[in-house]
């Protein structure tokens, strides 16, 4: 009873509103407790009009319990290929109030099938549950729009084995509530995140590999993330008479400032613990900006759209760096699509490494990218595209072990460059299937006065497109 004392807006003597009306059909929906929702107004019986109406409200249930199986087949071009099967129950009225317990079991595999790091395979498991109530607690905190405010608390713990380096476990653990204010704006507060994640099972072959490159030993030291974390979305891109749609995101995730500050940490001097494990320290901010815009009135698929991504990660008193999980990448299928993912930077940072050995991850803490990209239906379900993508990744501070990789001045110097055609099967409208060509323009690794290799390109070179044009299949729209 008290769940739909909150979500129906009508009270006794309220006068109608269509808009009160449409917002408490629009809340009981959200609740994701019924199936359908219908409602229907009657006058009060009476020898006169009274102008007096009963409000009267339908609900068919959802199946209170759920059990989904889901298998994913998966590629990147990072040549990896795999399998991943998801095991999903869900309560949808779990205490009688319509909170929604979610058990999540996962597991997969991501086999390396060509490259340089072929037989460096990933398998992984996962276990996740949730509790999610439809209010704000412990806060009695009612939505004034038509979206019902969520409080969710998740437990979560990942193993994943990297075949021949190392072992990672991660612990997370959050409560966060999640409220919209209308259908353009977007709110997600998490109070208070704690991750863990502790390695194991290194082998010697990696061990090899930290002492020819020491920053290698960051991905299997432990790390501890205990802070909040905040996102605001504004999209009016929903609204179809728009010629101009604008999409913005704005992220902040904060790490032990307040006890870094208390205990004066200082990751040279003054290293602090928690539960005998040093904590991270770090201020992480994030903005995405999305701009569309139309280019025909009868053809809405025929559009421009553009994107700028700004991400800046500032480690300080226990940290130098980021933690790892937590650092920028760039290059991929949703990224800068002419390189592979993760291979980028940071800066103008080039790995030395042997034809045989071990490609590592390359992150930083600092961010920029930028994509424009026109798009246009061909025929039938095709769709096709051509696109310009630009970024890359630099670290906050210097480090020894990646000369050149720190942020300067001399930014724009060091942007990675592509450029490519894609194409799209819209498949009936409820999902796109999209295979994009990608090809390097700028490559910020070279010498400064041979970052340009537009003049290299071969396309009936057999030899330059195996190592230059880089496939990206995908599902969805990269933005």
């Amino acid at each position: 009873p008290d769940v739909f004392d909150e979500v129906i807006s009508f009270r006794q003597k309220d006068l109608y509103s269509r808009q009160e009306h449409n917002k408490t059909l629009s809340r009981l929906v959200n609740l994701g407790a019924f199936r359908f929702v219908r409602n229907n107004f009657e006058e009060l019986p009476a020898s006169g009009d009274t102008g007096i109406l009963n409000a009267y409200y339908y609900l068919y249930s959802n199946k209170r319990r759920n059990l989904r199986l889901e298998t994913t087949g998966k590629t990147s071009s990072a040549n990896l290929a795999g399998v991943e099967v998801n095991l999903n129950w869900r309560n949808r009225n779990m205490f009688r109030g319509a909170e929604q317990l979610m058990l999540k079991l996962y597991s997969g595999f991501d086999l390396q099938f060509a490259g340089q790091n072929k037989g460096y395979n990933i398998y992984h498991i996962c276990v996740e549950g949730s509790l999610a109530w439809p209010k704000m607690v412990p806060f009695h905190f009612i939505s004034r729009g038509s979206f019902v405010p969520y409080t969710r608390l998740l437990v979560s713990n990942e193993w994943q084995r990297r075949q021949r380096l190392y072992t990672v476990n991660t612990f997370k653990t959050a409560y966060s509530w999640a409220w919209r204010p209308d259908l353009r704006r977007e709110h997600s507060f998490s109070p208070l995140q704690v991750t863990f994640v502790d390695n194991n099972n290194v082998s010697e072959e990696y061990l090899q590999q930290i002492a020819k490159d020491s920053s290698l030993a960051r991905v299997i030291e432990e790390q501890l993330i205990i802070g909040p974390e905040y996102s605001f979305i504004y999209n009016n891109t929903l609204d179809a008479k728009k010629a101009n749609g604008i999409y913005f995101r704005g992220y902040a995730n904060l790490s032990n400032n307040v006890i870094g500050a208390i205990q004066g940490a200082d990751a040279d001097n003054n290293l602090k613990k928690i539960l005998s494990v040093p904590y991270s320290q770090f201020i992480k901010l994030e903005n995405e900006l999305r701009y569309y815009r139309k280019l025909s009135r009868i053809n809405e698929a025929r559009q421009w759209v553009t994107r700028l991504n700004i991400g800046v990660g500032i480690p300080w008193g226990n940290s130098k760096q980021l933690p790892y999980i937590k650092q920028f990448f760039t290059g991929g299928a949703n990224s800068n699509r002419a390189f592979r993912v993760r291979s980028v930077g940071p800066g103008a940072y080039k790995p030395d490494v042997t034809p045989d050995g071990f490609i590592p991850d390359l992150v930083g803490d600092i961010k920029i990218e930028m994509n424009t990209e026109f798009r246009a239906k061909l025929f039938s379900i095709v769709h096709g595209a051509a696109f310009i993508d630009a970024g890359n990744i630099w670290l906050f501070n210097e480090n020894p072990a990646y000369p050149n990789g720190n942020f300067s001045s001399d930014f724009l110097n060091e942007l990675a460059v592509g450029g490519g055609i894609g194409l799209r099967f819209d498949i009936a409208g409820i999902f796109m299937i999209r295979l994009d060509f990608g090809v390097p323009l700028r490559k910020p690794s070279l010498s400064e006065g041979d970052r340009w290799v537009i003049d290299h390109i071969r396309l009936g070179k057999s030899s330059w497109r195996r190592d230059n044009i880089i496939t990206n299949l995908a599902v969805g729209l990269p933005f």
